[in-house]
């Protein structure tokens, strides 16, 4: 199945890395298939943690769907916190978003840690924009609910934004 079309960005700007067939048998803690960014990092967390890993890639490392994202790493989701809340519960909701900070916080860690020039990472700010009065409601609603974490989000009016 063919996951994209036209040209992707990544690839122009990295060189591509692949490691010889292995064969025989290997005795490891952990087996890993797959080798885009959520087997990468499932891999290098384990081994930091001590464990054997052995990584398989029927491909290239990260030449899959890892090479087709935009770099954009956030602690929010596609569903908002109140929609969870909505949906399950106020815990569940916090749970997820504070796991999510705590992912982002490790990659950033792992990054510094890696202290390789061709990598970075940098934290940027969002920004939700409507003109929809029902969500412009909600996105009021969620930055209360992000601030009852301790999340730093502000809502921005007409005349704020034009500043």
């Amino acid at each position: 199945m063919d996951l994209y079309k036209g040209k992707r960005f990544w690839p122009t700007l990295t060189k591509e890395v692949s490691f010889s067939k292995q064969k025989g048998t290997h005795k490891v803690d952990v087996l890993i298939i797959g080798g885009g960014m959520s087997g990468l990092l499932s891999a290098y967390s384990l081994a930091r943690a001590g464990k054997k890993v052995f990584l398989v890639e029927k491909d290239t490392i990260a030449n899959g769907s890892s090479s087709l994202n935009t770099g954009l790493i956030q602690y929010m989701s596609d569903v908002e916190m109140v929609d969870i809340d909505e949906a399950k519960n106020k815990k569940v909701s916090n749970d997820f978003y504070l796991r999510s900070q705590k992912a982002l916080d490790y990659i950033e860690e792992i990054v510094n840690e890696l202290n390789d020039p061709t990598i970075s990472f940098r934290r940027n700010d969002s920004l939700y924009v409507s003109n929809d009065e029902e969500e412009i409601l909600k996105i009021k609603r969620e930055v209360v609910r992000q601030n009852e974490l301790n999340f730093e989000t502000e809502f921005l009016d007409t005349q704020r934004l034009k500043k």
